[in-house]
């Protein structure tokens, strides 16, 4: 299904993306609120608290994007929501359910082995390995900044998915644990910094991990298989 949404970030900036204390300016007045949000009757965790503003209740678009199936990346002054389905191609495929002789347009990805690069332009983002902590599932993650530029990286807006499309098991949503880490100052042009950036602990046995970072606006996905690592 080929869907793309564009919105202008004067209204996605100013009023979903910020979060904390309740912040008030001179016509505006804005309290964090704690919301359950269900998508098609499964509780879903978001990274930041939706925000109220003048009875409005505004939710981060980047991990709801993710939760019902887009990609949201911000560009050029606009930002975009891209159906998984169609941000990969070559991963995507109709399925048919022989129960119902039916179509439906459930994206598919590869999912491969640890460690994975992915590059955009003169940026490379690695993850090396995946572990299970206390109360964290930790990505040690690798990023080689080959460009003139220093890069942000925003480790945090977006949830971890766990289980995508794994008969008999629920898929799950996990969000960041926010606590600093070598990711949380910009990644200086021409060095490489090796971190780790820690998400709500998985349950055992899941199968795979769909796991993003936004780094100076530009999207790297990774499509984990997990199969025998938990």
């Amino acid at each position: 299904m080929n869907q793309k949404l564009k919105l202008l970030t004067a209204f996605l900036c100013g009023a979903v993306f910020f979060s904390g204390v309740s912040y008030a300016a001179s016509n505006l007045t804005a309290t964090v609120t704690s919301l359950k949000i269900v998508v098609n009757g499964q509780e879903k965790t978001l990274s930041e608290k939706p925000v109220v503003i003048n009875n409005k209740t505004y939710l981060p678009v980047r991990d709801i994007g993710t939760i019902t199936g887009y990609r949201v990346d911000y560009k050029g002054g606009v930002v975009s929501l891209d159906s998984i389905g169609t941000v990969d191609q070559n991963n995507s495929s109709s399925t048919t359910d022989t129960s119902t002789n039916t179509t439906t347009d459930k994206p598919r990805f590869e999912f491969k082995k640890l460690p994975i690069t992915v590059t955009h332009d003169d940026v490379s983002v690695t993850v090396n390995s995946v572990s299970l902590g206390e109360y964290s599932t930790d990505f040690n993650v690798t990023i080689v900044n080959n460009s003139d530029k220093d890069l942000q990286v925003n480790y945090g807006s977006n949830v971890l998915g766990a289980n995508y499309n794994i008969p008999g098991k629920e898929y799950k949503t996990y969000g960041t644990i926010g606590e600093k880490n070598e990711f949380s100052s910009p990644v200086k042009a021409g060095t490489t910094v090796t971190g780790t950036i820690r998400k709500g602990k998985v349950d055992a046995g899941t199968e795979n991990l769909l796991f993003h970072l936004l780094i100076n606006g530009k999207g790297f996905s990774f499509y984990i298989d997990t199969k025998g690592m938990f």
